[in-house]
């Protein structure tokens, strides 16, 4: 499996199944929970309305640069 680095520019090559254990350690260390709703129509319009009313924060010019235009939540696929 190739992925990125959180932070930075850097990829790591780690075999699927250490890949899979740490994704699956990090949900239980974290303890999520699956959702059957998509939440990202509404997190969307929360964001648009903060960034519309905090002018003094984000002047208007530059809002569009805040803004993801077409937003959607991570496939649920495995990779085994």
């Amino acid at each position: 499996m190739i992925t990125r680095v959180d932070k930075g520019n850097a990829l790591v090559i780690s075999p699927i199944k250490q890949y899979n254990s740490k994704i699956t350690d990090f949900i239980r260390a974290n303890n999520l929970q699956a959702t059957t709703r998509d939440p990202t129509k509404s997190f969307q319009s929360q964001v648009r309305k903060v960034i519309n009313e905090s002018k003094t924060l984000i002047p208007p010019d530059t809002k569009w640069d805040h803004i993801n235009m077409n937003p959607s939540a991570p496939s649920n696929q495995r990779v085994n």
